[in-house]
């Protein structure tokens, strides 16, 4: 992946998330072939701890809308970055000083 900055994302991060989408879905679709499921029985849950609500936004206009998240303090201001979308879920444990993005 190409760097910015410093940053994981490049100077164009809508391609670069739309690339590693198709690559992640043709994945999907090979391991469930493998495994003999259906694709409609999993759903992808990106993990957005560190990730900018920028960052956020494109990826949901690109289909995804549930996003793991962990830590309070980056939930509570992505959810007030992104009120206008409807996004959701948590994933693992809270940190000590966190919750989960609201549902």
């Amino acid at each position: 992946m190409s760097q910015m900055n410093g940053a994981r994302f490049t100077d164009d991060p809508r391609s670069l998330l739309r690339s590693n989408l198709d690559e992640l879905e043709l994945r999907i679709n090979r391991a469930c072939m493998r495994a003999r499921r259906r694709r409609s029985e999993l759903r992808v849950l990106p993990v957005s701890k560190t990730v900018p609500a920028a960052i956020i936004r494109i990826a949901s206009e690109l289909g995804l809308c549930e996003f793991g998240e962990n830590k309070v303090q980056e939930a509570e201001s992505k959810v007030r970055d992104l009120a206008d979308l409807s996004l959701s879920s948590s994933c693992g444990r809270n940190q000590s000083d966190s919750s989960g993005w609201p549902s």
